[in-house]
């Protein structure tokens, strides 16, 4: 299971991923962690995760218990936070782990984070620096209203 932003939650399976998914729509990044990097970016998308349906995972490493690591870069990035809501099932949903666009400071948080793990587990996406939106506007903190049935 994906972990949802709640710092204590555990991570009970042996290998996990940590990553950055971005939407260069929202022009936002999204750190999280899952246990299978494509049915996750899937899932973003389907989800229509903090509005938007365009998420590309633009880094993704593999280690065990990313929970722990991911709470640590979340923390790291309170200021950067984009608190959102969206529509998921018919229940507004806050969004707990999006951030601005400055890729930089978002890969930097990531980069401290995981600087031990070896460079065989990481994966980085080719057009990676593509995904800064640090020179376009900044998203506003905005709710979504239920679909009507």
């Amino acid at each position: 299971q994906p972990s949802d932003g709640n710092p204590g939650e555990a991570k009970t399976v042996d290998q996990t991923f940590l990553y950055i998914a971005s939407s260069r729509i929202g022009g936002i990044h999204k750190v999280g962690s899952c246990t299978d990097v494509q049915q996750r970016e899937a899932r973003l998308n389907y989800d229509s995760y903090a509005g938007f349906s365009d998420w590309i995972v633009t880094a993704h490493c593999k280690t065990a218990s990313m929970g722990e690591i991911e709470f640590r870069i979340h923390k790291s990035l309170r200021p950067e936070a984009i608190r959102l809501s969206y529509d998921k099932s018919g229940k507004i949903t806050p969004t707990r782990e999006t951030f601005g666009g400055d890729l930089t400071k978002v890969w930097q948080a990531y980069l401290k984070e995981i600087e031990k793990i070896s460079d065989s587990l990481k994966w980085k996406h080719m057009a990676f620096k593509s995904f800064n939106f640090s020179s376009g506007p900044k998203p506003t903190n905005r709710a979504l209203t239920p679909k009507p049935d």
